[in-house]
């Protein structure tokens, strides 16, 4: 009895995980409690909790050219659950990349380009243009980062934690997201 409970409830939990979030116009988005949404309007922002600025000077066709890459691969894909997903420019050793920490356990998440597009301009308020940082925003469980490559490729090769302290479980080496 309690087997065919316990499968009951796994069943219904990976159910409503498959169903789409903010597939249609008819879900309010008026309230602080709302996902994130692909358009942005004057209610919705990132909760942000933390931000950082990381120190260092970066191109600003790097950085645009990685924030595009990420904008481009995020059009029809979402980063898996407990996982991140990294774009760089102009490669994967040399010049910026932009990654996103997703740290709910169970929904797969998008990254909408203006959720991009405030990153940047919080960075920017917070450290300056072009310059490397970090925001996390506990309430929708994500992670912002912005970095030179060769810092993320050394946290890399090194397996050492690339998201916030309340992403849990701690990831130093990213799986494949969907879609890589």
């Amino acid at each position: 009895m309690r087997l065919a409970l316990l499968i009951s409830a796994l069943s219904a939990i990976a159910t409503s995980a498959a169903i789409p979030r903010n597939t249609t116009a008819a879900i309010s988005n008026s309230t602080a409690e709302s996902p994130p949404h692909e358009t942005p309007d004057s209610q919705r922002h990132i909760p942000v909790e933390m931000k950082k600025c990381m120190g260092h000077n970066l191109s600003e066709e790097y950085y645009l050219g990685a924030k595009e890459n990420m904008v481009t691969w995020a059009y029809e894909k979402k980063i898996t659950p407990t996982n991140l997903h990294a774009e760089h420019y102009p490669d994967n050793r040399h010049g910026v990349t932009w990654y996103i920490c997703n740290c709910k356990i169970i929904f797969a998440d998008e990254v909408p380009a203006w959720e991009l597009d405030e990153v940047q301009q919080i960075l920017a308020a917070e450290c300056g243009e072009w310059q490397s940082g970090w925001v996390w925003s506990k309430k929708w469980q994500k992670g912002y980062n912005v970095v030179p490559t060769d810092w993320y490729m050394d946290k890399v090769e090194k397996l050492e934690n690339l998201c916030p302290p309340g992403c849990l479980p701690f990831r130093a080496f990213p799986k494949p997201s969907k879609g890589n």
